[in-house]
C-alpha cells in the first residue's frame, strides 16, 4: 500500500508522455498536411510560379520540427520508462518480500499474498494511467452533451408541414 504512490505517478507519467507528444506534434503534422494538400490542389499555379523549391523548404521545417521534438521524447521517454519499469519491479520486490515475512508469521496465505500483491499493482497502475487520461475523459464528456444537446433539440423547420412555399412538380424537369 506504501508503494502505490509510486504506481500512480508511473502511471500518470506514461500517459502523460504518450498524450503530451501527439498534442505537440500534432500541429506541426497537421500544418505539414495542409501545405502538401494545398501544393498538390495548386500545383499549376505552383509550377508557373517558379515556387516548388520554397514550398519543399516550408515543408521540411515543418517536418523537421517533428523529428526535433521526437528527438526530446525519446530521451524523456526512455528515462521514465526506465525509472517506470524500476519501481513497478521494486514494488514487486518490496511486496513479495512482505508477503514471505507474514506467511513465515502465519498471519496471511499465498493465495492471500497473491491476491493482495496483483490488487495493488494492477489497480495502483491502471488509476495513474486513469489520472493522466482524466483530460481526454473531461473533453469527451463535453462532445458527448454537446452531441445529446444537438440531438434533443427541435429543429425551426418541420419537414411534415404542408404550409409555406410548395414545389410545383410540373416545373422541374430532368430524371
Amino acid at each position: 500500500v506504501v508503494l502505490t504512490p509510486l504506481l500512480l505517478i508511473r502511471g500518470y507519467a506514461t500517459s502523460y508522455l504518450f498524450m503530451g507528444f501527439s498534442r505537440r506534434v500534432g500541429g506541426a503534422i497537421n500544418e505539414a498536411g495542409s501545405l502538401v494538400s494545398e501544393s498538390v490542389k495548386d500545383i499549376r499555379t505552383l509550377h508557373s510560379l517558379n515556387i516548388q523549391d520554397q514550398i519543399s523548404t516550408l515543408y521540411e521545417s515543418k517536418v523537421r520540427v517533428t523529428d526535433q521534438e521526437q528527438e526530446k521524447l525519446a530521451a524523456k521517454s526512455g528515462i521514465y520508462h526506465a525509472l517506470g519499469q524500476f519501481s513497478y519491479n521494486m514494488m514487486y520486490s518490496a511486496c513479495f518480500f512482505v508477503g514471505v515475512y507474514l506467511i513465515q508469521g502465519d498471519h496471511i496465505t499465498f493465495r492471500d499474498m497473491m491476491i493482495c500483491i496483483f490488487c495493488i499493482a494492477f489497480g495502483g497502475q491502471q488509476a495513474g494511467e486513469l489520472i493522466g487520461f482524466s483530460p481526454d475523459i473531461s473533453e469527451a464528456k463535453t462532445a458527448a452533451g454537446a452531441f445529446f444537446k444537438l440531438a434533443d433539440s427541435v429543429s425551426p423547420i418541420n419537414p411534415y408541414s404542408e404550409e409555406g412555399i410548395q414545389l410545383d412538380s410540373s416545373k422541374v424537369k430532368g430524371h
